[in-house]
């Protein structure tokens, strides 16, 4: 099958989103995912909103804190802010949004695996343009929206190994999923591994509960989990000690690194343990805040205060005023901006989507179990996410894990 003739793509949404790889600037990309958007609305002239647990809140936290920030900050900070929160609320209204008006059967799951299918080949042509052994030059070429890889990975592998589908071609689908795997493993990102692991694990269980030929997924399930782990064994012995030692030496370290509990009273130290750092720094920060400070937030613009700044960030521009715009933790970035009321209103956009997916899994219907799991899957790996490199709230849009939220809201309302 020749993909350009493939009914089922969103060629107008898979141009936008290969638009983003070439590009570089995730601005642009913001500013022309809002065309698109206008562009999707016009068409029909109807806005439709998801009724998700806890979205609309999270709209009014958006809403309340951008006013509260414009009369208190800058307005550049303010944008900036905005910037970081936006563009994964966008992407899910567009998800919602293409799906309820879908009169024509296109898929954006095939939409999706072609522009995970372009991030890959790029990664591994500007690898082989200039090859290396760096452990840090590679972890740079082949993090190029590894997160989003992250998502589609295991869904694509749940669809053609637990479901049996031919997506594209076998040949094509294989190719694919070879190519996303390649990319996870070179990126040498914990959380960029740990995200899929998590997902497909999630999809695993939930088979085996819920789906059909409960022997028969057992089976290829531990198929694949042997297969992964000869495949881990190879990568470490074919890798020099070089680049396999910084990646381990980094793993032993994941649990001191994110230990609040330790004492950090230098800039030394606090280098030395950042994300637990950052997370000390917030939770005092909100500590003294006024009770209607700690509910609802000081607005946008607001950022961490930080007693210990890295000398190299003072001159790079990253800490203004002694603070920073986000922590590594979404969480913790929402809660001098947003107060308890944005932490809570992700937790209740995470809780209600993981819910509704359980509620999914009990019928009948194939395809709603099915879309109940993928649901469920990437809640929980997007919650990973956001506890350990920000999820929904970074400067890059949360592009696939929103638009695949949304496209699942939409098609249950259909479904009634």
């Amino acid at each position: 099958m020749q993909i350009y003739r493939d009914k089922e793509i969103y060629y107008g949404l898979l141009i936008l989103m290969i638009s983003r790889i070439f590009l570089g600037n995730e601005e642009v990309f913001f500013v022309l995912s809002l065309i698109y958007f206008f562009a999707c609305v016009s068409r029909t002239m109807k806005l439709r909103i998801p009724q998700m647990a806890g979205l609309k809140l999270y709209m009014t936290f958006i809403i309340y804190s951008t006013i509260i920030g414009f009369c208190l900050y800058s307005t550049r900070n303010v944008v900036r802010d905005l910037f970081y929160i936006v563009p994964t609320v966008l992407w899910i209204i567009i998800g919602y949004n293409l799906c309820a008006d879908n009169k024509t059967g296109k898929s954006l799951l095939k939409t999706l695996y072609l522009y995970g299918m372009v991030i890959s080949i790029k990664c591994v042509i500007d690898f082989l343009l200039n090859p290396t052994l760096d452990f840090n030059q590679i972890r740079i070429v082949f993090g190029t929206y590894v997160y989003d890889i992250g998502f589609l990975l295991p869904i694509m592998a749940f669809e053609m190994v637990i479901l049996k589908r031919i997506i594209f071609s076998t040949k094509v689908d294989r190719f694919i999923l070879l190519l996303m795997i390649v990319q996870i493993g070179l990126s040498f990102g914990r959380i960029a591994i740990l995200e899929p692991l998590i997902a497909f694990s999630i999809i695993s269980i939930l088979s085996i509960k819920s789906m059909e030929n409960k022997g028969r997924t057992i089976k290829i399930l531990a198929g694949i989990f042997l297969a992964l782990t000869i495949a881990v064994v190879v990568l470490f012995y074919a890798l020099p000690d070089s680049t396999t030692s910084v990646f381990l030496a980094k793993i032993e370290n994941s649990a001191t690194e994110i230990n609040t509990k330790q004492n950090i009273d230098s800039i030394a130290s606090a280098m030395q343990n950042w994300r637990a750092y950052e997370m000390q720094a917030t939770l005092k920060q909100w500590g003294k805040s006024g009770i209607l400070s700690q509910i609802f937030g000081h607005g946008m613009g607001k950022g961490i205060e930080l007693e210990f700044v890295p000398y190299n960030w003072k001159s790079a521009g990253m800490v203004e005023n002694g603070e920073m715009p986000l922590a590594h933790n979404g969480f913790y970035t929402l809660l001098p901006k947003g107060g308890l009321f944005a932490v809570i209103s992700m937790l209740l956009i995470f809780a209600g989507a993981i819910h509704k997916g359980f509620q999914m899994t009990k019928y009948e219907n194939r395809d709603r179990k099915v879309s109940g799991i993928i649901l469920i899957s990437i809640m929980v790996a997007g919650f990973a996410n956001m506890w350990v490199v920000r999820g929904a709230v970074c400067s890059e849009a949360f592009l696939v894990w929103g638009s695949i939220l949304g496209w699942i809201y939409a098609e249950e309302r259909h479904r009634g």
